[in-house]
């Protein structure tokens, strides 16, 4: 058995090598695919810092002039990106110009001032079903260049009916996948991967973080994540979907340490039986489950299919449009949180069924 690839992209940066460091790289590495974006990119660049060129002929010397001076036509100015897991090697251009062209349709609705602050807002992730789709999400709009994830479980084929992988990444681990993917959309970020949270290295976990999510299956994980986030003062969020309802729940344990854990929907019983008990029981499981969400808030087709697990059903159902839209959401929350525009604790139900019916 081969040695694992890496999920961590190799960046050769620019002025750090030459014409003969490149030739050694591509024999001493798998190279399956080649690609120059480095002059299409500074083309990019060039319409982005010049939106008033209207004329043509303007347009093009000026263009011209723009691509000498930035070197566009040599292969030692720029970075070169080696994606262990594809192949791919990349002539890109570097942190910060990549980062102007990720962010660039983001501006008027996010300032500059705003997307810096959101750049270097850490966000730590427990949970990479419902989790990766949030990570992509918030790299993809410039948040968090530092995140943090966490999964222990591998995906599987059931799996991609709501996370955004291919057949030809079943039985990868979740963290590796999402890491890959994000290193895709930002080669130049920071992931922190853990596969397994205990209470052993949850504080490592959370280090540094400006916000934690909760996606994680974990109940005992759940009441942890909670108990840290009192302790030192970090707001953490969970979303979850419940067939076609979609429940956001905020905890600022940032502006109120003192806040009940999730609203006080939990009583001390509760917590202690999460906490010391194994719960293997699927009956107490589902009533958990039922204290979590609370039972109003599930519908009675949902309801009955709690009953069904282990019977006739596996796990519990969940679509992906509900996710796909519970994602999108949550990262509107996050991005709220994080430019201090959004200070409230509570939970909000989003029912897709009503919003039809409102018609």
């Amino acid at each position: 058995m081969g040695s694992k690839i890496k999920s961590v992209p190799v960046i050769l940066k620019e002025n750090q090598y030459n014409n003969v460091d490149l030739k050694n790289f591509e024999k001493e590495n798998k190279i399956l695919n080649k690609i120059d974006i480095y002059k299409s990119q500074l083309v990019e660049l060039f319409q982005i810092y010049n939106p008033q060129i209207t004329d043509k002929s303007k347009y093009n010397s000026s263009l011209d002039n723009f691509l000498i001076q930035n070197n566009a036509y040599s292969y030692l100015k720029g970075n070169w990106i080696y994606f262990p897991w594809n192949g791919h090697f990349i002539h890109c251009v570097d942190q910060h110009k990549y980062f102007q062209l990720l962010t660039n349709r983001n501006q008027q609705i996010i300032s500059k001032k705003e997307q810096s602050t959101l750049e270097n807002f850490t966000v730590s992730i427990a949970g990479l079903s419902v989790g990766s789709n949030l990570a992509f999400s918030l790299m993809s709009n410039g948040i968090s260049k530092s995140i943090n994830i966490s999964d222990f479980d591998i995906i599987s084929t059931s799996n991609l009916n709501r996370i955004f992988s291919g057949v030809h990444e079943i039985n990868l681990q979740k963290t590796d996948f999402t890491a890959r993917k994000l290193f895709e959309i930002n080669p130049y970020c920071n992931v922190n991967s853990f596969q397994k949270l205990s209470t052993s290295n949850l504080k490592q976990f959370i280090l540094g973080s400006n916000l934690i999510i909760d996606e994680i299956d974990d109940f005992t994980i759940k009441i942890e994540l909670r108990k840290y986030a009192k302790q030192h003062k970090i707001p953490l969020l969970m979303a979850t979907s419940v067939g076609d309802r979609l429940i956001f729940d905020i905890e600022r344990f940032d502006l109120n340490p003192n806040l009940p854990i999730l609203h006080g929907l939990l009583t001390d019983d509760d917590i202690r039986i999460i906490l010391e008990s194994d719960l293997s029981n699927i009956s107490q499981i589902n009533e958990i489950v039922l204290k979590f969400v609370d039972k109003k808030n599930i519908s009675p087709i949902v309801l009955d299919s709690l009953k069904a697990i282990n019977k006739t059903l596996i796990g519990r159902p969940q679509v992906s449009s509900s996710v796909s839209t519970a994602t999108s959401i949550t990262a509107f929350i996050i991005r709220e949180i994080a430019l201090h525009k959004f200070t409230k604790s509570g939970r909000i139900v989003f029912d897709l069924q009503a919003l039809l019916s409102s018609l």
